[in-house]
């Protein structure tokens, strides 16, 4: 007998028909508080190496079992943001998994995105302030009209799944994850002449990224993918990023300027001479 993926919807229903609301909400507080703590025993034990890998793995795969299980139960009690929650949380833990477990790690993202979204309808519907989760829950595909789309029918299923996990990561502002997954990309394809727009569009997510992440230390990340791709000076989205760079670094000296003239007016020489 061929046991069911842990988020199959067979298991949503098997909550549905055995639980009521207030009971399944009891049921998630509880899976989750639980997940919380398996998952802090495997950050202690990847962080100070305190366990075998093997406990490391067990603790990991024990926890992304118990969020799963809190979002089926938060759904069946309409806790929708709690539900996105736990596969928000769950999805962290998958990604740092083996390169099969980023299907996972995307599914679950968009599943949290979807539990979101819900829970803002809800509330704007009843007169409610949804929580300002930013961006979480736009999907991928609206992510990608914003940025340039990827034909995912010519990359390899390894690299579709890195590709989704990747636009997953940016679209909840993981920025620093994002860009090492979409260099990772960018570099296993230039080489390639049938994949170069798909490589000069992944170096381009990657240092929109970067930007995101750390506008000061963008630039070189940006140098780097040049020597790599020296073309990708020529093209329309670098003219673009660059543009986005300077008026970042015009922003972030104005700020240190600002905070180096207070600092002056709060030093009680300045104030006394001045």
């Amino acid at each position: 007998m061929i046991s069911q993926h842990p988020d199959a919807p067979g298991r949503r229903l098997s909550i549905s028909l055995k639980y009521t609301g207030p009971q399944s909400k009891e049921e998630g507080e509880k899976l989750f508080k639980d997940a919380n703590k398996k998952r802090l025993a495997f950050q202690g034990c990847r962080i100070f190496r305190l366990c075998s890998r093997e406990k490391t793995d067990d603790d990991r795969a024990e926890s992304i079992r118990k969020y799963l299980r809190a979002a089926h139960h938060f759904m069946n009690a309409n806790e929708w943001e709690k539900a996105g929650e736990s596969y928000e949380n769950c999805a962290r833990l998958q990604e740092m998994g083996n390169e099969m477990e980023t299907i996972d790690a995307a599914g679950s993202y968009a599943s949290a995105a979807l539990c979101y979204k819900q829970d803002k309808c809800i509330k704007e519907k009843n007169g409610q302030q949804p929580t300002n989760r930013s961006n979480r829950s736009v999907s991928t595909v609206m992510e990608r009209i914003r940025l340039p789309s990827i034909d995912e029918s010519k990359l390899n299923p390894i690299d579709t799944s890195l590709s989704r996990l990747a636009h997953m990561q940016m679209d909840y502002k993981n920025y620093e994850k994002a860009k090492a997954n979409f260099e990772k990309l960018a570099v296993g394809l230039y080489t390639d002449e049938s994949n170069e727009d798909h490589a000069d569009n992944f170096f381009f997510k990657a240092a929109m990224c970067a930007l995101a992440h750390n506008p000061e230390l963008a630039l070189e990340s940006v140098k780097r993918y040049f020597e790599m791709r020296p073309n990708l000076q020529e093209t329309q989205q670098f003219a673009l990023w660059f543009e986005l760079f300077r008026n970042m670094e015009e922003q972030i000296q104005t700020r240190s300027r600002r905070q180096s003239v207070q600092g002056l007016k709060n030093d009680p020489f300045y104030t006394l001479y001045n």
